[in-house]
């Protein structure tokens, strides 16, 4: 049985899935469901809180570009999902645009890790 609960935190969209095994949920094994629930929570939560620190990536009106070294253009938000074994947590980064190569960029990506 799957039960999906979504909440906003700090401008983060974050799902919960709840993965529930055992039918009832009484007793030691409903103890045990109820914490690996919480765990999950609090997991996603923490990242949401973490990832909040970057600020979307945002770094200026205009950053240089990696593929031709001129200079990117801020254009707004995009939002992205991130997966995790806890559930999903979706994000907002800033992201640039190159106006002489194309290229688009987005620094938060580049700074969490994710390509």
């Amino acid at each position: 049985m799957r039960r999906k609960e979504k909440t906003v935190l700090d401008g983060r969209k974050v799902a919960f899935e709840a993965i529930v095994g055992r039918q009832g949920g009484e007793g030691l094994f409903g103890l045990e469901d109820k914490a690996d629930e919480l765990g999950r929570r609090a997991k996603l939560r923490s990242l949401a809180e973490q990832s909040a620190q970057y600020d979307r990536g945002y770094e200026g009106s205009q950053r240089r570009c990696p593929g031709c070294g001129r200079v990117q253009r801020y254009k707004g938000e995009a939002s992205r999902e991130l997966l995790f074994d806890c559930g999903t947590l979706t994000v907002p980064r800033a992201y640039y645009v190159c106006p002489d190569c194309g290229q688009t960029t987005y620094p938060l990506d580049e700074r969490l890790g994710v390509g």
